[in-house]
């Protein structure tokens, strides 16, 4: 059986890792104020207060110190995009009928169906509020990504809805929306607000693919049973007809071990033709070193 290195360890400035731990604080303190109802906050920050991974964060970090910005001004706008990310989790366990996520129950199942679509559009509400400060530009990025999530979902459920397999182009339209637009996104905002939008633009190229190739990583790890299901209900991709890069290729072409091999070199593919967006840039090497880290890699 084929083994594969599953590391995803970022080496990140001191400024960076203090600008994590400000977004990370910053979203624990949001409380019954900023929800109004305490119906509505012990919901919405069910999954907040589990803590993530914050990988969009460091990307807003990571991309704002390569272009000359400090890390610090960003931590509203990190936060934001965190949230916005918790909401679609929110939703989207709704929709897979998932049980657990971040290693707790997921909302729906600790608080009911409509507690949890409420939660969900409340930490919406939450990261366009967090976001007003940084200007149109920055607020017209988020609420695009936010649009293309939600396009994204509607095309992954239509296709479990009618248990057909995608094909990777299929495939690669969803993850484009539903997964790279978000961290596109966070690894272009900060230049958004500078007003870079010749960078921005390419900065946003080179989230969109090295987010493609993310999540081709988790559904490679789903469909190898490495995924940990303890932090979230890894179900099974295949039994449940969601679009798996994985079996895409499993159906098309035959044999596990090849569809895992094929996949592999997918993902690697499209990390290199994010770094490719950024050649001759002065941002290139921070920003290489982030999407390298979502390469897999076979191990000897």
């Amino acid at each position: 059986m084929m083994r594969i290195d599953t590391s995803f360890d970022l080496d990140l400035s001191y400024s960076i890792k203090m600008s994590i731990h400000k977004t990370a604080a910053r979203l624990k303190s949001l409380g019954t104020k900023e929800f109004i109802n305490p119906q509505l906050s012990a919901p919405s920050m069910h999954l907040v207060s589990a803590g993530s991974k914050y990988m969009r964060s460091a990307l807003v970090f990571i991309a704002a110190t390569a272009i000359g910005r400090k890390p610090s001004e960003f931590v509203d706008l990190a936060s934001a995009i965190e949230l916005l990310h918790t909401a679609s989790l929110v939703h989207d366990d709704i929709i897979d009928r998932d049980s657990i996520r971040r290693g707790r129950p997921a909302v729906h199942i600790k608080y009911g169906m409509e507690a949890a679509i409420l939660a969900g559009d409340a930490l919406i509400s939450k990261s366009i509020s967090l976001s007003t400060k940084y200007g149109p530009e920055v607020i017209g990025s988020i609420s695009h990504a936010a649009m293309c999530m939600c396009a994204g979902e509607m095309l992954d459920f239509k296709f479990q809805k009618s248990k057909r397999v995608p094909t990777v182009n299929d495939y690669t339209k969803i993850a484009t929306l539903k997964s790279a637009s978000l961290i596109g996104t966070a690894a272009s905002i900060s230049a958004v607000y500078a007003k870079k939008p010749e960078l921005a633009s390419k900065l946003y190229e080179f989230g969109k693919y090295a987010g493609i190739a993310f999540q081709m990583r988790d559904d490679i790890l789903n469909f190898a049973g490495l995924n940990d299901s303890s932090r979230k209900s890894t179900g099974n991709d295949t039994a449940r007809f969601r679009p798996n890069i994985a079996k895409v290729i499993l159906d098309s072409d035959g044999g596990r071990e090849h569809a895992l091999q094929s996949a592999i070199k997918l993902n690697n593919r499209f990390i290199d033709i994010a770094n490719r967006q950024l050649e001759g840039e002065d941002v290139a090497p921070s920003l290489a070193g982030y999407a390298n880290l979502i390469r897999l890699r076979q191990e000897q």
